[in-house]
């Protein structure tokens, strides 16, 4: 079982942080990875979406439960992954600084299926957050 943990802090409020990890179906435009969202279900504290990765594998279709603004916590129901679950969370620091700590627990059975997803989510892990800081920015913050 592999684990990853980051945290980063975001010059945004915590309620904009919250809607733009939330908002998975745009992920396609900006966050390495994401090929394709559709989403299947959303409310205001379930999400349900069948993700198109850019690398080969099959389809993963993700259930993710939020606590507006605090945090998401998403898993794998279908997919190629044994395992694949995290959670987001955003912590307010000030009124326009959030630090957000991000973590995934994964697992493949497969040898080779896992040499490729391991190395893709080891590379992208990183560049996900990054692609919330630009994406803040763009927003204006």
């Amino acid at each position: 079982m592999e684990r990853l943990n980051l945290s980063d802090y975001i010059k945004i409020n915590q309620e904009k942080a919250f809607k733009i990890i939330s908002a998975i179906d745009l992920y396609p435009e900006y966050v390495p990875g994401y090929k394709k969202v559709k989403l299947l279900e959303k409310t205001e504290k379930y999400i349900k979406a069948d993700i198109t990765p850019t690398i080969p594998i099959k389809n993963i279709l993700m259930e993710a439960h939020l606590k507006p603004y605090e945090f998401i916590n998403f898993k794998q129901i279908t997919g190629p992954l044994d395992t694949f679950e995290g959670i987001w969370h955003i912590v307010k620091i000030n009124d326009n600084l959030v630090k957000v700590d991000f973590s995934l627990k994964y697992y493949v059975k497969n040898f080779i299926l896992r040499k490729l997803v391991y190395k893709f989510v080891k590379i992208s892990f990183k560049d996900i957050i990054t692609s919330f800081k630009i994406r803040a920015e763009q927003l204006g913050g």
